[in-house]
């Protein structure tokens, strides 16, 4: 039990694993321009060790920095430029504009949020996945994935829901979750729905025929 191959050294040994990809995720998210990258990078890190590699947890995440750090971070910083722009129409239009009009817009705008988050569950899940496809491509298998497996859905986002909910109510928790608490939460409850849910779950080809992929 103690041993090598002991439960208490392996379950240590997949902790240290966790809180080092987060550590190393943190410091090279610190020029902020390099987040993209390093969320890619952390998740590539975490998902090879759970498919069984072998490899020092520190190598993979570099492993995943350099594969996919560049379509990562587009990835990242287009949804960051999405999200802002549906959060500047929605402040627009429920606060500043007025008028039947206005209102219309407003639901429109509350309605473009559901398959925006849908999306940003899946999106890095689906480029580890599918390293080939482009991002066009990823967004519209990231969305289908969603709608395709609700309750895997459902329970990603209700993860995501408490771990926000948590961060909301002490500093102290939002100190843990910055040390160590995003590569465990990764790991714990994210990965294993991401991993049973894309890669059982395929695009169909008319929506790419949609996209223009021949």
């Amino acid at each position: 039990m103690l041993g090598y191959d002991g439960m208490i050294y392996q379950a240590l040994k997949r902790f240290s694993d966790r809180v080092i990809a987060h550590l190393l995720w943190l410091v090279c998210s610190l020029p902020i321009v390099t987040l993209g990258a390093s969320t890619g990078a952390l998740y590539h890190a975490l998902l090879e060790r759970r498919m069984g590699s072998e490899l020092p947890i520190s190598e993979l995440f570099w492993q995943g920095f350099r594969q996919y750090g560049k379509k990562a971070s587009g990835l990242f910083w287009l949804l960051a430029l999405g999200g802002l722009v549906l959060c500047s129409n929605t402040l627009f239009w429920n606060r500043v504009a007025q008028g039947v009009f206005a209102e219309g817009m407003a639901l429109v705008t509350v309605a473009l949020w559901v398959p925006y988050l849908l999306i940003c569950l899946y999106a890095f899940g689906v480029l580890q996945l599918y390293p080939t496809q482009s991002i066009k491509e990823i967004l519209m298998q990231a969305l289908y994935t969603a709608y395709a497996n609700p309750f895997k859905t459902l329970r990603l986002a209700a993860s995501w829901g408490v771990l926000i909910w948590l961060n909301l109510l002490t500093v102290y928790i939002n100190v843990m979750t910055l040390l160590v608490g995003f590569g465990v939460f990764l790991d714990l409850a994210v990965l294993p729905v991401l991993s049973q849910t894309v890669q059982k779950t395929q695009c169909p080809t008319w929506l790419y025929r949609i996209l223009g992929k021949s």
